[in-house]
């Protein structure tokens, strides 16, 4: 699992996620091309990471939150679908959690990065900074703690 080794020491994947690597399961395919090129932008590392291992999970052992990588489908069917292109505006959902949260990856005010958001209130202006990019997050363990701050109430950019 070369690449996923080198998770952040704080992060283990979630037991209830399979990883696969190199299959024909959940790969990038004809529909999944489609359902991306719809988007303005898709993360690299995001789609690396998916092309290579799918939906995988983490779980933080620090804070609890854990996250999975959406499937290019699924992620072009909740942003278009469930209608949050026009409240999340350039924005790719990245992942879903055990919450009720959206890490997405976007421009918020010039600032490029990975940004959390409350499905039931996906509003740009609502949503709050965490990393610079899934990577930082994944393999350094950069904005955990943002994450866990802004389900405290207490995130402060």
């Amino acid at each position: 699992m070369q690449i996923l080794d080198a998770l952040h020491a704080d992060l283990q994947l979630d037991p209830y996620l399979p990883v696969r690597q190199n299959s024909d399961e959940e790969s990038i395919d004809l529909e999944a091309l489609k359902a991306l090129a719809d988007f303005a932008v898709v993360p690299h590392d995001y789609l690396l990471l998916f092309a290579y291992y799918g939906a995988f999970g983490v779980v933080d052992s620090r804070y609890g939150n854990d996250l999975s990588l959406r499937h290019p489908v699924e992620a072009h069917e909740f942003y278009f679908e469930f209608e949050r292109a026009p409240l999340m505006p350039g924005m790719y959902p990245m992942t879903s959690g055990s919450g009720p949260y959206t890490l997405y990856y976007g421009t918020v005010e010039g600032r490029t990065g990975v940004y959390i958001a409350y499905d039931s209130s996906s509003w740009l202006s609502m949503s709050a900074y965490i990393a610079s990019s899934l990577s930082h997050l994944l393999f350094d363990g950069i904005g955990w703690d943002r994450i866990d701050a802004f389900f405290q109430g207490s995130l402060k950019d």
